[in-house]
């Protein structure tokens, strides 16, 4: 269950669909007095854009929430420098993610409320997440919610609940990125208002219906597994360029959900 209605809620707001669907949500819920959206930029040329900044700001105005920006240069750098972790790695990205949850942790600590995370069902299940990162809060909103139907939360939040546009349009229409690498994209084909997503519906499919790779073969190999799944004609055909492509993210992506197990064990409730 949710905490009661005098409990503080810390978001960390990105611009993105899924951080603004929880802010929209716990506004409605908590009351806009104790939620606290708080944008964390980190100003590097290549990572944290703009628009990002301003689409986080414009949410919060509109749902009426607190609105802090607090950069993290000073955290990640630090980090980074005590620990030998060089530039454009791996490592370098995961400082990100540490650092804006230290800085959510020592803001709800301070003000005795929780913070959220904001993943969604195919990152949580991809372990697409930093464990000590993005993937620590108090409870998970999105984390049983494809990208699809997080897609469609926020349009009923907009039309139903608020009566307005709270989610700014454009939050909608955004490729998904969580900006801590140059140039980086979610790498999965997420699903949208109007459409299915292929790995969204891989997630549904290895999760809510135990289905395992061989029986994905089975029906791509028997070109029935775009009319199995839902998706728009052409999907597959969009996605990879032949058999071998497509069995190798067959592969990466089971491999992926198995790997991962450790930190959703280890991560907040759903």
């Amino acid at each position: 269950t949710l905490p009661s209605n005098s409990r503080k809620v810390f978001i960390g707001l990105s611009g993105g669909i899924d951080s603004s669907v929880v802010a929209a949500f716990c506004a409605n819920r908590l009351r806009p007095e104790n939620v606290y959206g708080i944008s964390m930029p980190f100003l590097k040329e290549g990572y944290t854009s703009s628009e990002s900044m301003q689409l986080a700001e414009d949410l919060a105005k509109t749902l009426g929430i607190h609105f802090e920006t607090i950069p993290i240069n000073g955290i990640v750098e630090a980090t980074c420098a005590t620990t030998g972790v060089q530039p454009e790695t791996p490592d370098y990205a995961n400082a990100q993610a540490e650092a804006r949850m230290l800085v959510l942790s020592r803001l709800a600590q301070k003000h005795k409320g929780i913070f959220t995370v904001n993943a969604n069902k195919v990152e949580t299940a991809f372990g697409y997440g930093t464990l000590n990162g993005d993937m620590r809060g108090a409870i998970a909103i999105l984390g049983d919610l494809v990208k699809r139907e997080v897609y469609r939360e926020g349009e009923y939040l907009n039309r139903i609940i608020y009566g307005r546009e709270v989610i700014p349009v454009r939050c909608f229409e955004r490729k998904p990125t969580a900006e801590i690498e140059l140039n980086q994209f979610d790498p999965f084909d997420y699903g949208s208002l109007a459409s299915r997503g292929y790995h969204d519906e891989m997630v549904r499919a290895f999760t809510e219906f135990r289905r395992n790779p061989e029986w994905f073969a089975d029906l791509y190999i028997a070109g029935s597994l775009e009319n199995e799944l839902r998706l728009e004609k052409g999907t597959l055909a969009r996605l990879f360029k032949n058999g071998s492509a497509f069995l190798s993210d067959l592969e990466e992506k089971w491999q992926m959900l198995h790997r991962s197990y450790f930190k959703r064990v280890q991560s907040c409730p759903i």
